[in-house]
């Protein structure tokens, strides 16, 4: 087991190094761009087209009430992406540092003999609401 924490680490240097990630990054992005024969280039005038210009534009007349414009459909699909990702990362967030850090430093205090007081909303939220966020939110992520 130590073998393979060693082999991890390492590879874990050496990926993170200062300018090993960006190079890859940029690497892979170049090597896509050529494979897919610079499609996102070719397209952005269609793209900016379809996006922009139905912007403005109201739905044909064989159009059901309540359509939207391709326009409105992406803005709405980017708010909820970034929306549910905003949260998920926030509940997360919250949830892993009470593991860690929020005990840890809750203890340490109470060993020092200082009083911190904890209200016990906070203490359920934590506990109960934000595992049960993440979880409704990574199954609507998966199923929706």
């Amino acid at each position: 087991m130590q073998t393979l924490t060693d082999q991890v680490t390492a590879l874990d240097g050496l990926v993170w190094q200062p300018l090993a990630m960006p190079l890859v990054l940029v690497l892979t992005g170049i090597l896509i761009t050529i494979r897919t024969g610079f499609v996102q280039v070719r397209r952005f005038p269609l793209a900016v087209r379809r996006t922009l210009g139905s912007a403005v534009a109201k739905p044909g007349p064989g159009a059901a009430e309540g359509a939207i414009t391709s326009f409105q459909a992406l803005s709405t699909a980017l708010a909820s992406t970034v929306g549910n990702g905003n949260i998920g990362g926030c509940l997360t967030a919250l949830f892993v540092g009470r593991i860690w850090g929020v005990e840890r430093a809750l203890d340490e205090l109470r060993a020092e003999g200082a009083w911190f007081p904890v209200p016990a909303l906070w203490i359920f939220l934590i506990r109960w609401i934000c595992p049960l966020a993440i979880a409704l939110i990574l199954i609507a992520t998966l199923v929706l």
